[in-house]
This record gives structure tokens, sequence and C-alpha cells, in this order.
């Protein structure tokens, strides 16, 4: 039986199951940063997006045509709706953009990014929680500054590197400048904005929601100043922002919990979304072929390219879903 958003919030506020939901993401980055101390970073990152293609990231966005269905009739499933084509018209269409200004479509790209992971993270803090408490939209924009823009500030060439070889566009001293002012104007922008939403309607300091998004901001933070780029970005995308949306989806259609039952339904939404799974990965496979390097860096490469040209689509659909009960 189909679970709607409400039962979500009964279920975390009879116990503290939200704490525990909370950090199973951060446990998992942990985990894939003990990995990143074994070994080097800098040369095995390119294994993460290719995992990724098969476990929580590519599957998580593959969920989106069953997503477009349960906005409407509030069950996971595929129904045909027109939307699917405004999604597939939107990929193209960006596809087609990033060929022909690929610096202006990528920095178009991180902006979109971040945006779209802070407010994941956002929305997880507060569902998890369930404690009154409405954590500010600008702390999400923060969040996602921190994402796009300590990398590209502090590794402009290697933030770069995943599009040089999908684009041909080779990065620049002028490009390397372009990046680190982007991602020094997003990191001023996000901070500025982070304040003035405190000011403006200040959350209550004393709520586990507030003290665990500002803590694991701050790990966030950390994280992407110890790590390479593609290792940091890659293994936030998997353990962080595409865990918590597969936990989301989990919840309509199983209690939430980490019990046995509800691990196997986040399995059953891997084999629900082959309708977008299977030619994604199709998609990835020929761009790949496409490029003048080693298979699994061709392979991490492609991927990024196919969630830059989907990320419009998917955040404006993912935008649809409810944050509050009742809604």
């Amino acid at each position: 039986h189909t679970r709607y958003w409400r039962d979500w919030s009964s279920d975390v506020c009879s116990s503290d199951l939200g704490g525990v939901l909370f950090f199973f993401p951060l446990i998992q980055l942990l985990l894939c940063g003990i990995v990143g101390w074994q070994i080097s970073p800098d040369e095995h990152a390119s294994w993460i997006w290719v995992v990724a293609l098969f476990w929580v990231g590519m599957p998580h966005g593959a969920m989106d045509f069953h997503v477009i269905t349960w906005v409407k009739h509030k069950v996971l499933g595929l129904r045909y709706d027109h939307q699917m084509i405004t999604y597939t018209v939107l990929m193209v269409l960006t596809y087609l953009g990033f060929t022909a200004a690929p610096v202006t479509f990528v920095l178009a790209f991180l902006v979109l990014t971040g945006l779209h992971f802070g407010e994941a993270d956002r929305i997880h803090a507060m569902i998890c929680h369930q404690d009154g408490t409405e954590l500010p939209v600008t702390w999400g924009w923060l969040r996602g500054a921190l994402v796009v823009g300590l990398p590209t500030l502090l590794a402009p060439e290697q933030s770069w590197a995943p599009f040089e070889m999908l684009s041909g566009q080779v990065c620049t001293p002028d490009l390397a400048m372009v990046l680190q002012v982007f991602g020094g104007a997003a990191l001023g922008i996000g901070l500025l904005a982070a304040v003035w939403g405190t000011l403006k309607a200040p959350p209550a300091i004393s709520s586990s929601t507030v003290q665990r998004f500002a803590a694991e901001s701050v790990l966030c933070a950390a994280w992407f100043v110890l790590f390479p780029p593609m290792w940091a970005i890659g293994g936030y995308f998997l353990c962080i922002h595409a865990t918590k949306h597969m936990l989301r989806l989990g919840n309509y259609q199983t209690p939430m919990g980490l019990n046995q039952k509800f691990l196997t339904e986040l399995f059953r939404l891997h084999a629900r979304g082959w309708v977008l799974t299977l030619p994604a990965l199709l998609a990835v496979w020929y761009w790949a072929r496409e490029l003048d390097a080693a298979w699994i860096p061709s392979l991490a490469s492609a991927s990024i390219g196919f969630y830059l040209i989907s990320t419009l689509p998917h955040h404006l659909l993912v935008n649809r879903l409810p944050v509050r009960s009742g809604l």
C-alpha cells in the first residue's frame, strides 16, 4: 500500500528515528573518506562515479518518471504523462547548449547543482526531525555554495577536468580565474544570503534540526577542503544527495526505518527505475566511447555529462514534492 507524506511525519515523530536517518548518509560519507585516505583519491576518483551509475546515483534520477506519477496520483508507478516529453526535450536542449557554449552551460549547471543539493539537504533535515523548525531557504543556498564553490575556488583545473574531456575546452589560466571567481562569488553570496535569512526569520538555535544541519554543513565544508574535486563531489553526490533522495522515495511505499523491509524497498526502487536507467546507461556508454581517454575516466566524465543535461528537469520535478505533512 502506498504511504503518503503525512505518514512519514507520524513515523518520525514517534521516536528518534529521524536522527538515525539524518546521520545515515553522513556515515556513508565518513566511510568514503576513510577509503579516500587509504588510496590516492586523485587517481581513483573516477570509480565513485562509476559506482554511482549503478547504485543510488543514476537510479535516484531514473525514478523521475515514477515521481511524475506520484505527484499527480500519489502512487509510485509508470503512467504516461506529457511531462515526460517535456523532461526529455529539456535534456536535449541542454545538451545542444552545452556543445555550443560549454563554459556558460557548465557555470549554469554548477549554480543549479548548488541550489538543488542545498535545498535537498535542507528539506531532508526538516523531514527527518519534524520538530516544527523551519530552516531558512537561504541556509540551503549556503550549503549548495559549499558544494560547488569550494572545489572551483581551491582547485579550478581539477574541477574543470571532466568538462574538458567532454567538450575539448582546455582550462586556460583565464578560465581557471573565471572558475575561482565563480567559486568565491558563490561562497560570498551564499554566506550573505544565509545571514540575511537568519536575521529575517531566526530559527530556534536549541532545535535539533538547526544544530544537526549546522554541524553537517561544517563537516561538508571540511570534506570539500580535504579531498580533490572529483572525489569530493562524487562522494557527496553518492553518499549524501542521492542517498537522501532514495530514502525520501522509499518512504512512499514502506514505513521509514533502517530495517530489512525498508532496505528491501530501496533495492526495489533501483529495479523500478529501469525505464530510465537503461537508456541513461546506454547514453553514458555511447558518450564515453567518443572520448579520448581510458575507459573508467571516460565513463566518469560521461556520467557527469549526463547529469549536466538532466539536472534541470530533475530539479524542476523534485521541487514539486511536498515538504510538510498536509501539503
